[in-house]
């Protein structure tokens, strides 16, 4: 894929999942945080090659102590600073959760599926994602706190019908770009193929709002998510992958 398109993909998808906090370091580097809710939000992205790696990377190591946390950087396969993933390899860093970002086109006849989900509020939509999800109550704070802050045309799918929402997902336009987040299907309703009608839907929504293009993030072990996202038209952009350091730092 082009690197361009792969910056634009990026790009996006930093400002569809926002952090609480970020900070751009001298070199350029992207810092941010956001309690500790996902590594997405939480971590270093760094492109460009400062004029001293070892000192970008202990300024970084800084930030991350002072609240607390370990730093945990973000590398991407299409553009990275050279000598970054073994220096931190040389600084315990352990390599974990490498990713695919996967994309397609969005061609005008996926707006016939619109009717497999609907948008719904907040509140609701949270309450649904921590079931599905197992997830963490004290952490619905910060989550609701990201999802408040997201600009542009913004998608809480859950796929509709007579009985309760099978599945539930986020979904975030960004000028030609549409990005999918956060899905997932109740533990009792999988392999049923309420992931591809939720997947459908949402993709449909994205084309009635203007997207020419869907991206999303899978991890590059997860095979089946892999296969059902092939089979959706969704093709390999870039990876990226995290070095996170063992315990916190201290400045």
């Amino acid at each position: 894929m082009p690197i361009e398109l792969c910056r634009r993909i990026d790009d996006a998808s930093l400002r569809a999942w926002p952090a609480l906090e970020q900070l751009v370091d001298d070199g350029g580097w992207v810092l941010r945080f956001a309690g500790g809710y996902t590594k997405r939000a939480n971590s270093v992205t760094a492109v460009e090659p400062p004029p001293d790696l070892r000192d970008a990377v202990e300024r970084c190591e800084r930030h991350y102590a002072e609240r607390g946390a370990p730093a945990v950087f973000r590398l991407l396969s299409f553009a990275q600073p050279p000598g970054l993933d073994p220096l931190l390899a040389d600084r315990g860093y352990e390599k974990i959760d490498e990713s695919l970002v996967m994309s397609r086109l969005l061609p005008d006849e996926l707006t016939r599926d619109a009717d497999l989900v609907r948008d719904a509020p907040l509140d609701p939509w949270l309450d649904l994602f921590e079931t599905f999800s197992a997830g963490k109550p004290a952490r619905r704070p910060v989550h609701r706190g990201m999802l408040e802050a997201i600009h542009g045309p913004r998608l809480l799918a859950i796929t509709p019908g007579e009985g309760p929402p099978a599945g539930c997902g986020l979904g975030v336009v960004d000028r030609e770009l549409f990005g999918l987040f956060d899905l997932v299907v109740a533990p009792s309703q999988r392999r049923k193929g309420h992931g591809r009608y939720l997947t459908r839907g949402m993709l449909a929504w994205a084309r009635a709002q203007g997207a020419q293009r869907a991206y999303l993030q899978v991890i590059a072990a997860n095979a089946p998510a892999r296969l059902l996202y092939e089979q959706l038209g969704f093709a390999e952009t870039y990876r990226y992958w995290y070095r996170r350091a063992q315990g916190i730092a201290r400045p």
